[in-house]
């Protein structure tokens, strides 16, 4: 397929891309993830924004990459399945952020009366914090630099219906 080709294909899946129909290729991926955000916005949920509780973990032994792919799953979700869906993950940072789900629910029935059933994740955003930087003896007299990286996750609970 020459480049021209290849330019009027895509033309033509951003044009079919419109009116719901794909012409397969490049197409069916943005499709498929504009699926996915379709899926999170017809559930609806309307927030009672007049109480927001936060829950912070300011020092995660994690990445940041590694940390936001466990916040994107239980980012819009009921408080009660994002601790179920946590409890289940087999990812190690998982533990820690189900942790902090936790502790905002605490939070959330203890300072502000809210009832626990009805709480939702409405934000949750992973940062960076520290690094540690440390050194490994190599070869020939030589070092080389390691970085233990830290994160930090701040998720935001509100009651919704």
């Amino acid at each position: 397929m020459s480049l021209v080709e290849k330019e009027k294909s895509s033309e033509a899946v951003v044009n079919n891309e419109s009116s719901n129909s794909h012409a397969g290729g490049a197409g069916e991926k943005s499709l498929k993830t504009t699926k996915k955000a379709d899926a999170r916005k017809d559930k609806k949920v309307k927030y009672d924004e007049s109480v927001l509780v936060v829950a912070r973990n300011k020092m995660i032994k994690s990445s940041v990459t590694k940390l936001n792919l466990v916040a994107e799953m239980i980012r819009g979700l009921k408080a009660s399945k994002a601790v179920s869906a946590l409890t289940f993950c087999n990812k190690k940072v998982a533990y820690d952020v189900k942790k902090v789900v936790m502790s905002g629910v605490a939070n959330a029935e203890n300072n502000y009366n809210l009832d626990i059933d009805s709480l939702y994740v409405k934000e949750a955003y992973v940062g960076k914090a520290m690094t540690l930087k440390r050194f490994s003896a190599r070869a020939k007299g030589r070092g080389n630099r390691l970085l233990k990286e830290f994160s930090k996750i701040t998720v935001v609970l509100c009651a919704g219906e």
